[in-house]
């Protein structure tokens, strides 16, 4: 048998082999075209898994709104009991925390604009009510047309909220009971570009926490807004549009979906007589 000569390569096919700076380049521009379209496919991706669970989250905090209100004769768990909202020993996430697993659910996962403060009345309170002894934060806002913020004691000509009953809410799927926030809104301002609510810096970390009560556009605790200077919640928020230009809404019959701001909450306006937002309204429902 006669013996295998080994073939060396050519200098030739050796440098056929090897890429030369243009192929690189051409591959790196490839590279960074595909991660210019990709990267904000990704960060849409991201967005709409948090979007989901903050769906969850809502509908969780909505089976516990409904059990609650079973327990006690169909009343809506009350907004706030006693003091200012900054200063309540006692607001709805304590009340209806007992009927959840886990108080991160009142978070949403979008929800990193601001300093993240407690939520007045989320402490374990000397006198009742809460249960836990650190608080925590709360990133949904209420309706306080059904929470309600009248005390047992109060006069009858009272203008604070009473609490509503299930029977009450006429169109439980056109009623809203809570929405994303919280936001500043802005007169002449798109809703889904209204700044979110910024805690003051040097603030005690309870003061800043407007996220929890949500009120109707045309309410006198708007400061400012009907005067052409924008507004300034002080212990109130507005819904706020972190999801894709849309905020997650929670119904009265439990369900919960996206919707644009202006759909169920009218926004800040110079008009006389300030425009309500009846689907805030447990006696209207949207129209």
């Amino acid at each position: 048998m006669l013996p295998v000569t080994a073939v060396m390569p050519s200098r030739a096919s050796r440098r056929a082999v090897a890429f030369t700076l243009i192929e690189l380049l051409v591959v790196i521009a490839i590279i960074a075209i595909l991660a210019a379209i990709l990267f904000p496919v990704f960060a849409q991706a991201r967005e709409k898994a948090r979007q989901t669970a903050c769906v969850s989250n809502l509908r969780q905090i909505g089976t516990a709104f409904l059990v609650y209100s079973q327990d006690y004769d169909d009343v809506c768990p009350r907004l706030l009991w006693g003091g200012s909202p900054i200063m309540t020993t006692c607001s709805w996430p304590t009340i209806i925390q007992p009927y959840m697993k886990s108080v991160e659910i009142f978070r949403c996962p979008s929800y990193t604009a601001e300093p993240l403060g407690v939520t007045p009345g989320t402490f374990a309170a000397p006198g009742g009510c809460g249960t836990l002894p650190q608080g925590y934060v709360v990133t949904y806002l209420y309706n306080l047309a059904i929470g309600g913020n009248r005390e047992p004691n109060a006069p009858p000509a009272s203008t604070a909220a009473p609490t509503a009953s299930l029977p009450e809410i006429v169109k439980p799927s056109q009623t809203v009971v809570m929405v994303d926030g919280a936001a500043t809104p802005q007169l002449d301002v798109d809703p889904a570009k209204w700044p979110v609510r910024i805690q003051a810096p040097g603030a005690t970390p309870i003061s800043g926490r407007t996220s929890w009560i949500l009120v109707s556009g045309n309410s006198s605790n708007i400061s400012g807004a009907y005067s052409g200077t924008g507004s300034n919640f002080i212990d109130y928020g507005a819904p706020a549009a972190r999801h894709a230009l849309m905020t997650n809404v929670l119904w009265a019959d439990g369900h919960v979906k996206s919707a644009k701001i202006e759909s169920f909450w009218v926004p800040p306006t110079t008009a006389t007589p300030r425009p309500t937002s009846p689907c805030l309204s447990p006696s209207l429902g949207c129209p």
